[in-house]
């Protein structure tokens, strides 16, 4: 075949990601220097479509008109059904093991895929999310039938989401027709725009003002952001003691750390069943003799440290420190129970 047997069809050229200024400058300057094109352009058969080589097609154009020879490059014949939906439905698969294939990409693939489905002659009826949404008052519900289901089902997507991409990859294209590069850039991520506001931006009006603004760093309407809320101020937390009464702000840090305590009990613990296990094992002997000793020693350690844990406010100061709390502001378990209750 040869390449002015080619067929470039402006939505297949569209369907592909398109390269940014640097990739075309590095493109076309390897295509010059090698004076011809490396990877082979793959075309569809019978249609005669272009599937793959667009860019290389353009430039290596672009350089015969400058004066350079460029050899005709290799073509690889694919052989798929004929139409445009074929053609994209391979165009989608083999772009996608491409590491810069995006999901932005994939969005406008799969919207293009339906967007070509749907005008086939005799289209079924609704589907039940079809009749669904038209009954909640959808006025794009045309564009989910069965066509959209067929196109969900082979791409994973439901068919919601594929409504929602056909809608985006149509104003995609609206917006390329009043500014390619616009379209392109958005396109490459190099205007970010979320699909919403694409669909918002093509809807508008005036695309060239909002395309400008979005150029600018302004919001695409040319709407200022409101200024954040000032975050509101944290909520200190309610601090219990023992006793479950709240504990005033110059004892929350006391209480908080009552964890400390516990744990410094399980550690003693953890010593007397440390030395019992050392005692009975190889090399034992001498500190079995004194295992008695030592573990008294580490009980009466850990009665200490549970005897002076805080347990509760002073009822008489109320954590302002006193006599009875011994200038603490608190009382451990043993001096809280022996308080009567009507005094607490």
């Amino acid at each position: 075949m040869h390449i002015d047997a080619i067929k470039l069809h402006p939505d297949l050229n569209a369907f592909l990601k398109p390269l940014t200024d640097d990739e075309r400058s590095t493109l076309k300057r390897q295509i010059i220097e090698r004076k011809k094109v490396s990877d082979s352009l793959k075309v569809a058969m019978p249609s005669g479509f272009l599937l793959d080589g667009y860019n290389r097609v353009e430039l290596r154009s672009e350089a015969i008109a400058e004066g350079h020879s460029i050899e005709d490059p290799p073509i690889e014949e694919i052989l798929i059904e004929d139409g445009l939906v074929p053609a994209m439905e391979w165009m989608r698969e083999n772009q996608r093991g491409r590491r810069n294939w995006t999901k932005a990409d994939d969005d406008y693939a799969i919207g293009k895929i339906q967007i070509e489905r749907k005008k086939a002659a005799h289209r079924p009826t609704l589907t039940p999310v079809a009749e669904d949404a038209k009954n909640k008052g959808d006025t794009g519900v045309t564009l989910i039938g069965k066509t959209a289901a067929t196109v969900a089902e082979e791409t994973g997507c439901s068919e919601r989401s594929v409504y929602r991409k056909s809608k985006y990859a149509e104003a995609l294209d609206t917006i390329r027709a009043t500014n390619a590069k616009a379209a392109d850039d958005i396109r490459s991520g190099s205007l970010k725009v979320s699909n919403k506001d694409v669909i918002a931006i093509a809807a508008s009006g005036d695309i060239p003002s909002a395309l400008k603004n979005l150029r600018m760093g302004k919001p695409w309407d040319g709407e200022e952001e409101a200024a954040p809320a000032p975050p509101k101020p944290a909520k200190t937390p309610v601090v219990l003691d023992q006793a479950k009464r709240e504990v005033p702000k110059s004892l929350a840090e006391v209480f908080s750390g009552l964890s400390e305590f516990r744990q410094l009990v399980k550690d003693v613990g953890s010593c007397r069943e440390t030395a019992k296990k050392l005692a009975e094992g190889p090399g034992g002997q001498v500190l079995g003799a004194s295992l008695t000793e030592i573990v008294a020693n580490l009980k009466n350690a850990s009665s200490c440290i549970k005897a002076s844990v805080p347990y509760a406010v002073c009822p008489k100061c109320g954590g302002k420190k006193c006599e009875t709390c011994q200038q603490t502001g608190w009382l451990t378990e043993m001096v809280w129970n022996g308080i009567h209750p009507d005094r607490k």
